[in-house]
Formats: C-alpha cells, structure tokens, sequence
C-alpha cells in the first residue's frame, strides 16, 4: 500500500493488523549535466516499487525530498536544508506518524549523505524518549547497491560516488526520458584518503564516476538487487546482514 493512494479508511484498516512504514528518503540535488535534480528521488521511488512487485506489502509513506546535501550545494537546484530544521523536519514527520498509531519504522535513504544521515539519526534519538515502544531502522540503501554491485554488474573499477556508472543506469531504466545521453562527462573522485576537510573535494560537474559505462540493462538487474536488498531488510528480517559498520 501506498500512503498517498489511500483514504483514511484504508489506512485505519491497515493500523489493524500491521503497524508497519516505510519512510523513504531522496533529495534535491545536482546529478551531473546528464541527470536530473530528482535523481534521488526517482531511485529511491522506483527500487520500492519493484520491491511491491516482490510482495513488499509495507505501507509507503511519501518519499522526503527536501534534505541535506552539503556537497553539491554549490550547483543550481541543489537545496541542502540546514541541519537543525532538517531533523526537526524529518521528526516532526515522523512523530505524527507515531500519533497515527505507526510503531515500526523503516527509515530508508538512497542519498548517502553523512550529515543527512546524522539529522534522521538525532531526529530518531529525540522521538524514542517520547515513544519508547516505538522501533526505528534505517536503512541506506546507496552504499549496499554499490557494494553488492561491484564486479557483479558493474564494471567501473572504483567505487563510484555520485552521478557515475550505477545512478546512470538506473535513471537509462527507470526514467530514461530524463537522461541526456548527449552530456555524458565523467568526473574525477577528488577526497584523498585519510582526508575529513579537503578543499579539493568538489568539482565543476558534480559527477564522481564514469556515466559513460551505464546501460539499460545494468539499470534493470541494479533496480532489481536493490529492491531484494529492501525486500530482505523489511520482509526477510535480515538486519544483520545490512547493518551498518561504524
């Protein structure tokens, strides 16, 4: 079910018998001169998608948008929130989903920005001090992708950051009327290791990889192993498996 499709009778007869949500995260943010803004969004909407097509029967909130995206706010059409209404954004969300009577959350984001990530984190942190029953797991899906990719689907030999082999691909399959295969450039990944500040990490196109591998068919089998990722994480109960390594 999708939040957005139903009435509130559909949803007070879901609350019944399941007091689960999925809780998607995009962003508004620069792909590239191929790419849209919506990048991120479009991933995210359309691995959940698939996922439904898998027998994924969650409820879907609406996809969050409006995000922090730090490193590409120097591009038009970025919009990077500031960080304290950002997590007061995403809480606020999430608190009245809680009053609705949701107790299970899967926050799951495919914009794999730390600081993005660190807002839903505290945002999480201050609600369970109000709804302590509540259970919260989040879930970025980005990094998994890139990681269960390599050498599998993928053929760039580094792993890519942004705009690169794997979102173009995925945008060729799910939003191919969006990408302007004539603005095809790749772009250098700048961050040296053992570098946390480096004024070099930004560069002029906002790509981080090699667009110029992408293809339909690699958007097709990256869309299906992220909506098995999800489906294992939500359905399966296969936390351990995709938890997070700090």
């Amino acid at each position: 079910m999708y939040l957005a499709n139903s009435t509130f009778e559909d949803v007070r007869k879901y609350l019944k018998n399941n007091k689960e949500i999925i809780i998607p995260f995009g962003a508004v943010e620069a792909h590239g001169k191929h790419l849209p803004i919506g990048t991120d969004v479009y991933a995210i909407e359309g691995i959940i998608d698939e996922a439904k097509r898998r027998k994924l029967d969650t409820m879907v909130a609406p996809t969050i948008s409006y995000t922090i995206a730090r490193l590409l706010e120097v591009l038009p059409g970025t919009i990077s929130l500031d960080f304290n209404p950002c997590k007061n954004y995403i809480k606020n969300i999430i608190e009245k989903f809680c009053e609705t009577g949701f107790k299970t959350f899967y926050l799951t984001t495919y914009h794999g920005d730390i600081t993005h990530k660190t807002a839903i984190k505290e945002a999480v942190h201050e609600l369970q001090k109000d709804f302590n029953d509540a259970k919260f797991y989040g879930i970025d899906l980005w990094p998994l992708i890139v990681k269960e990719a390599k050498n599998k689907i993928t053929e760039d030999d580094i792993d890519e950051w942004h705009a690169g082999e794997i979102e173009t691909s995925l945008m060729m399959y799910l939003k191919s009327d969006t990408v302007r295969k004539d603005k095809l450039e790749s772009g250098k990944r700048l961050l040296k290791v053992g570098h946390f500040i480096c004024p070099g990490r930004r560069n002029n196109n906002g790509v981080y990889g090699r667009p110029e591998l992408a293809s339909i068919d690699k958007g097709r089998k990256l869309t299906k192993l992220g909506s098995q990722i999800l489906f294992d994480f939500i359905k399966n109960k296969k936390y351990d498996k995709y938890v997070e390594k700090n």
